[in-house]
Parts: C-alpha cells; structure tokens; sequence
C-alpha cells in the first residue's frame, strides 16, 4: 500500500534567458544551489542599485551617457514581482494542474477550482562581488506561497467527499547579469535559477491511490512543471530587468572597451566606455 510521504525537499530549476527573448532551457537537478537555511544569505559585499553609462571626457573625465540608478534596488525588484501576481497565479494553477493530472492514479485529478495564492513579500539584493565590477547577482527571495487544491476521486460520494487541502512552499531566484567587458556584447540576463524549498501540506496521512494522488500534486508544484513555466513567461521578474538592461543597451555604440567602477557612495556600477588605452600595472623596481 503505498502511503503519502511528506517531504522537504529541495526542487531547482535552471533557465537560461537569450538576449532576443525569454527562451528558455529547463534542467532540473538537486543541489544546484544553497536553498532554505542560506536563503537569506548574499554574494559579497558590495550592493548595486543600478548602472550608469559614462565615455571619455575633457582630459581624462569622464561624461554620463543614461543610467537607470534604481532598477535594482530591492523597492524596483520586488515590485516586478508583485505587479505580475495575478498572471503568475494563473500560470501557476495551469503549470500544476496539467502536471499532475495526466500522472495520477485512474479516475483521479486536480479540481478546476484549484487555486494559487503567491506571496506578496519579497526581499530582493543585487551585488558585484568586487569593486571591480563583473556580472551582477540578483537574489529574490519570496516566502509563504500558497497552493490551495482539491483532489477528486471515482467514488459515488459525490464532491463533498472528495479531500482539500493546502501545500505551502517558498521561493527563491538567483540571476545573473552579465555585464561585458566591450559594447560588442550586450547587458543581458544570464543564468537563472528558481528553488522551491520548504514545502509541507495540512491534509491528513492519507494512503493508497489518493496518497499517490496527493504525491503527485506536491511534485508538481515542487518540480520543473511550475516553475519552468513562469521563467518562460514575460511577467516573472527576469522579463523586468531584460527591459531595463536593453534600454542601457540601446545607449551603447559598438567598438568601445567598458571599464568597470563600483561607485560606493551611490551604489552604482559605474560602466565607461572608453577608446583609451587601459592602465597598466606598474611592475615593482628589483634593485
């Protein structure tokens, strides 16, 4: 007899974002990255809140070309999240839905009266691990979703009988932000990474085909159906900052080198682009 199995296990899905679109490859695996207890935890030290774009000035000067100086911080991020929640609900019941059903025991099925109810907190922390620059990280950390469902079953009890119950989980994305070293090559999104951690459910210790019913619900919202279909999807949070990043790219010409500066004060990474020869690094005098 086959007995539901409570679980909190760790789910990840890795997408990489193309430049021309939300184009994305799903691998699904374990372990990719640290989850639950480090959720909260952050890359380095250095906290960005946008990018500026400087060229060459007077001298050796510099000229601000545009720059978005907030995009990143955690107010803008965390408002990409929650200004798309309706769609991503929806998306949500979807994904879990047509995961489960056509995997679950005969005469079973999620009931169209599913429903998805993510959360509206959210922490958000972009960073650059040096003050030389490099690509940027991005953590969103989003705890408390909910997935309230009903499963139905062959029995002539009618739906009163049939079990509801309510799967809570929390979220997380890491995305990188490549940022090049040339104008040759655009700011883009990189590779992006959405766990599914803490998942547990209030219905009872159910048993047999309705155990593997209930299982097979919990799968789904904690694998790849769920989460791979909001990475796909424009509203997710990474669409947000596509649109922003390529309203930078729109500013740059190519055939220019672009050095990196973390400006402290302002908490920008400062992006020049420059036809000057780079610095070079005084060697020590032997004597």
């Amino acid at each position: 007899m086959s007995k539901l199995i409570r679980s909190g296990a760790t789910s990840t899905t890795t997408a990489s974002v193309a430049k021309a679109g939300i184009l994305v490859s799903v691998l699904c695996g374990a372990g990719v990255l640290p989850t639950a207890a480090s959720a909260q935890g952050t890359f380095g030290s250095l906290r960005v809140q946008g990018i500026e774009l400087v060229r060459d000035g007077a001298g050796s000067g510099v000229v601000r070309i545009a720059g978005n100086d907030r995009f990143l911080s955690e107010a803008s991020i965390c408002g990409m999240w929650r200004q798309n929640l309706g769609r991503l609900n929806e998306l949500a019941k979807s994904a879990a839905r047509d995961g489960a059903n056509p995997r679950m025991p005969r005469g079973f099925s999620v009931h169209s009266n599913a429903r998805s109810e993510l959360t509206s907190r959210c922490s958000a922390r972009a960073e650059v691990l040096t003050a030389g620059g490099g690509d940027i990280r991005v953590r969103v950390t989003m705890p408390g979703n909910r997935f309230f469902a009903q499963i139905t079953q062959p029995t002539v009890l009618g739906g009163w009988a049939d079990p509801k119950f309510t799967i809570t989980y929390d979220l997380q994305a890491d995305i990188t932000i490549r940022v090049p070293r040339t104008t040759d090559q655009p700011l883009g999104i990189g590779r992006s990474v959405v766990t599914v951690s803490n998942i547990g459910w209030d219905g009872r210790n159910w048993s047999g085909d309705l155990a593997k019913a209930v299982n097979t619900l919990v799968g789904a919202v904690r694998g790849q159906d769920l989460v791979s279909r909001w990475t796909q999807d424009r509203s997710f949070v990474t669409a947000g900052l596509k649109t922003n990043l390529d309203g930078l790219n729109r500013q740059l010409q190519r055939g220019f080198r672009l050095e990196h500066r973390y400006i402290s004060g302002r908490e920008l990474l400062q992006l020049h682009a420059t036809m000057r020869p780079p610095a070079t690094a005084q060697l020590p005098v032997v004597r």
